[in-house]
């Protein structure tokens, strides 16, 4: 037979610490012609046949080809599985004069030779290649391995070879994705580092700088160079003179700040007057002497803690209600009357019965009920309802609707009698998996649509249960007899593992719960 396909891998799988029957749809001859490998954080694990799976071969490798590879245990959340073919790259078909000539030993030769070129293409595909249009002879072979070399084209690029990184080794470490050096300075532009970091020539920097102290470095203790300051900047030196950028540019403009210039009291401080300040008080701006001075907080003092403490405050006998009102002079306190809204000293915020417009409603009741009201004073509104055989619509009654809406589903219904309808019907859940599956308890008279073999355990479904199984893949899937007592093929004695072919339907009919009849469309 023809191979149509050029595909000769299967996955990756992804482990999820359960599945361990996985497909394949490739030919191959022998179970050993596969390769079966783990990828667990990007490290590949080849396994091996009978210690870390088994091989479950579709009968006809031509019309159905591939099969399904079992794992003695489950690949791991996190893992992979990847399968492949590994034929051996030998011809062991021998013809002889005379002899047999058999098509179907000459078509497996001719598949044999056809997998060993798509597996040495795979392998040829993975591999480091120059562009087809590089000029010149180009070698790609490797040197033979240096310690602590790396790899570069060689100054024809006609090579690789192995060099050394410029300056030797490096001297930064790793601790994580952090480098570090601890065992000298570090210089730009320098050779001689004097200090942990220096740096001869400008440097730019765009975020935040954290310095617990700014040294300028100078061998007469000035600021030195066109450094970048506003007026107001501050540099130390390295001799512990402070010195601050009164003016210009560059290196002018420094101002070296000397004993006696550094404030280290409030009352050093040009606007603040507070020689002697008694415990408790505070600092009050004198509007006479342009300057904050220490004033006590209360009355006659430079500030208040009460609203009759205030100047253009006066309060006497106070009591409940009151209200505080300028009289012209200061705020006084008394009663708040109707006299102050009719024509005193709130006239002006009083509403003008002429501004007022009144409103009377209009009520209108329809359908079944009638009545009357009168509100042009307090009243009670009359409705009745009329009785036409309760033909009342559900949306027109306060509340009915939403009390229905909030009923709960019913979860199940008894009938006595018959139950007639033009349409009466029960559609079976659906579910969809991919890759190798084993029926459930859940599964039982359900559709199942997938891609992968199906495995059928016992003590699952019980007499009477049904599922139907849909193939929806291009290629044949396997009906997997797992641990229940007897799986026949409809209508036969057959019994074991069915094949179901690509686009196939296969009904599952439970006998009892060790014993299913599996028959269908495509199933074999």
């Amino acid at each position: 037979m023809s191979i149509s396909s050029e595909t000769r891998k299967a996955g990756p799988y992804d482990g999820n610490d359960s599945t361990t029957d996985f497909a394949f749809a490739f030919k191959v001859f022998q179970a050993s012609d596969l390769r079966v490998i783990t990828t667990t954080a990007g490290v590949e694990t080849v396994q091996a046949l009978t210690t870390n799976y088994t091989v479950s071969l579709n009968a006809d490798q031509n019309t159905y080809p591939g099969g399904t590879v079992t794992m003695l245990s489950a690949p791991a959340t996190g893992s992979t599985l990847t399968i492949t073919s590994d034929v051996p790259n030998t011809q062991p078909v021998n013809l002889v004069n005379l002899g047999g000539f058999y098509p179907s030993v000459i078509n497996d030769a001719l598949d044999r030779a056809t997998i060993q070129i798509q597996q040495l293409e795979d392998a040829n595909d993975r591999s480091i290649k120059i562009p087809v249009s590089s000029e010149g002879s180009v070698s790609v072979d490797l040197p033979a391995p240096e310690a602590s070399k790396y790899l570069r084209w060689n100054s024809g690029a006609t090579a690789l070879e192995n060099a050394t990184a410029s300056g030797g080794s490096s001297v930064w470490s790793l601790t994580g994705s952090d480098a570090y050096y601890t065992a000298g300075n570090v210089g730009v532009g320098t050779a001689s580092p004097t200090v942990k970091f220096e740096v001869n020539g400008n440097v730019k920097i765009t975020g935040d700088v954290a310095l617990n102290t700014i040294s300028v470095l100078s061998s007469s203790g000035a600021p030195e160079g066109a450094v970048t300051a506003t007026p107001g900047s501050l540099f130390m030196s390295s001799g512990g003179a402070a010195y601050v950028k009164a003016s210009g540019s560059g290196n002018t403009g420094w101002a070296q700040l000397t004993t006696g210039t550094v404030v280290t009291t409030l009352n050093g401080l040009t606007d603040v007057n507070a020689p002697s300040p008694s415990d408790g008080q505070v600092l009050s701006w004198s509007a006479a002497g342009s300057e904050w001075v220490a004033a006590t907080v209360g009355s006659g003092g430079g500030g208040a803690t009460q609203l009759n403490e205030l100047s253009d405050v006066t309060i006497t006998s106070s009591a409940s209600g009151h209200v505080l009102i300028h009289n012209g002079s200061v705020y006084a306190n008394r009663a708040f009357t109707t006299a102050d809204v009719a024509s005193g000293t709130f006239a002006d915020a009083r509403i003008s019965s002429s501004s007022v417009v009144q409103h009377l409603p209009t009520v209108t009741l329809a359908g079944d009920a009638s009545g009357s009201i009168d509100l042009s004073a307090a009243t009670t509104l009359t409705v009745s309802v009329v009785d036409d055989s309760h033909n009342h619509i559900i949306g027109n009654v306060d509340g009915l609707q939403a009390a229905l809406d909030a009923k709960a589903a019913l979860a199940g219904a008894t009938f006595t009698g018959a139950v007639v309808g033009t349409t009466i019907r029960a559609k079976p859940a659906h579910t969809s998996q991919s890759g190798a599956y084993t029926l459930t308890a859940t599964d039982m008279n359900t559709t199942i649509n997938t891609t992968g073999n199906v495995t059928i355990d016992g003590s699952v479904g019980t007499a009477g249960d049904i599922v139907i199984v849909c193939n929806n893949s291009a290629s044949p899937i396997s009906i997997v007899d797992g641990t229940i007592t007897t799986m026949r093929l409809a209508g036969t004695t057959t019994t074991g593992t069915r094949t179901l072919a690509a686009r196939g339907l296969a009904f599952i009919y439970y006998v009892s719960a060790t014993e299913v009849s599996v028959g269908g469309s495509g199933v074999t």
